[in-house]
């Protein structure tokens, strides 16, 4: 026995027409317009179209019927892209009819009595005084702008050169100021110094780098820049070298062993030094005390010992040292006195000397130019510290490569432009101050004073 289902069908309201739409199903009127919209896209309604045009009477017998052709396997090929598709007309759709042209309409105006007048030259009185006024206006203009430029210098003033001189412009608007006005109080180009035209340096904004430090050089070009780097870098190591030998007996304190040493220099003195028994150091003899009190008195200077009978000299001694020192005297006056007269007769061998040390002078400025590296003979000492041409940028072999992309950079573009500009003496040259950090004192404020742990 079948059982009666208890669902019951759901009803809703209809009152209104919202409800109305949303509780019925037009769904299968929605189809049926939807395909007669695509018809009318795609040539119209079939329903209106004649037997004609919806079928084609095939008159050919099946022996007339060529045979299917092979296939292409690589068809596909040619075959254009979908994506064209959607930019060929559809052949169903008929075209927007163009708009007519206007020719016509334009060879019936020219016919006008009006229109002939303006082609002859002949216009209106009013579009006549238009005319008059914009050129007016324009050459107005042109005026104003010729006079500041002449004030400002812009424009050569043109005068006779045989006659008294150039005389002062003065403007149209300032004609009639007074003399007060014209001296001080109206627009003149302020006055700049003489250096300001003068270039600081030769050497030109943009230097144009090595060809070897390119990212694709050639070979002799990038041996070149090599060969540069490496006599850089041996000119480093000997400085360095000289700078370690000066410094080679001199010790390198540490920050707690310069503080031990400070704080015992300065309380040298303040302070007895206390013995670990609490006495103090008895001395064995007198010995003792007399050597002790003799090296003291080395430390300090001291006057002439008192002369006593047993170290005065006799006459006799002093004559005899006077005889020896004065014979020593003529000794020595003899000696500079044929040195002189061995010069006179070697003069072309003093010449030498005097060229060959003006000649060791001149390569010890060389030496030194090479030393601080000196880039350009433009560039000058302007504060104290002398200009250092930057380490050379480069590559080694193994790390070009062929491609912008794959290239890493080398140095910084920001300290190449701060270098050329000190190179260009536009800035003093300036090095870093390294050294130790100046220590932080800590102190506890006197409201947390009695909180202090």
């Amino acid at each position: 026995m079948a059982t009666k289902s208890n669902s019951k069908r759901k009803r809703f309201s209809k009152k209104n027409k919202r409800d109305w739409r949303k509780h019925s199903n037009i769904k299968d009127i929605e189809d049926f317009l939807e395909e007669q919209r695509v018809q009318e896209r795609t040539g119209g309604l079939v329903a209106e179209k004649q037997d004609e045009d919806l079928f084609v009477v095939d008159n050919k017998s099946s022996s007339e019927k060529k045979e299917p052709e092979k296939r292409d396997k690589y068809a596909f090929r040619n075959r254009p892209l979908r994506t064209y598709e959607n930019l060929k007309p559809n052949p169903h759709i008929p075209p927007v009819p163009k708009a007519k042209p206007r020719g016509d309409k334009l060879n019936r105006s020219a016919n006008t009595p009006r229109q002939i007048e303006r082609m002859n030259g002949i216009l209106p009185a009013r579009e006549i005084r238009k005319l008059k006024v914009a050129a007016a206006a324009r050459q107005k203009r042109k005026d104003v702008i010729d006079e500041e430029d002449k004030m400002n210098g812009q424009l050569p003033e043109s005068y006779d050169l045989w006659g008294e001189g150039p005389k002062e412009v003065i403007p149209a608007k300032l004609k009639n100021a007074d003399h007060h006005f014209l001296l001080y109080t109206k627009r003149v180009r302020k006055r700049v110094p003489g250096s300001y035209h003068i270039k600081s340096s030769k050497i030109d904004a943009v230097e144009i780098v090595d060809p070897g430090a390119s990212y694709n050089p050639s070979f002799d070009d990038h041996q070149k820049l090599l060969r540069k780097a490496l006599d850089e870098e041996r000119e480093y190591i000997k400085d360095k070298k000289i700078v370690d030998s000066w410094s080679k007996g001199v010790k390198k304190w540490r920050a707690n062993e310069l503080q031990e040493n400070y704080l015992s220099e300065m309380s040298a003195g303040l302070f007895e030094e206390e013995q670990t028994d609490g006495t103090e150091k008895k001395k064995e003899d007198g010995e003792a005390e007399e050597e002790e009190e003799g090296e003291e008195e080395e430390d300090v200077p001291t006057p002439n010992p008192p002369t006593t009978a047993e170290s005065r000299k006799t006459r006799q001694q002093r004559r005899k040292q006077a005889m020896i020192q004065a014979a020593e005297r003529q000794r020595r006056g003899a000696k500079m006195a044929k040195k002189r007269q061995n010069e006179v007769y070697r003069v072309k061998a003093l010449r030498k000397e005097i060229k060959k040390q003006k000649e060791k002078i001149a390569a010890r400025r060389e030496f030194n130019l090479q030393k601080w590296k000196i880039a350009d003979a433009g560039t000058k000492r302007l504060g104290r510290h002398r200009f250092k041409t930057p380490p050379v940028d480069f590559k080694l072999s193994t790390e070009l490569v062929g491609s912008l992309r794959q290239i890493k950079p080398e140095g910084s573009m920001l300290r190449d432009r701060y270098k050329h500009i000190q190179k260009r003496n536009l800035m003093e040259a300036r090095i870093w101050k390294s050294g130790p950090k100046r220590s932080l004192k800590d102190c506890v404020k006197r409201g947390h004073e009695e909180f202090k742990e």
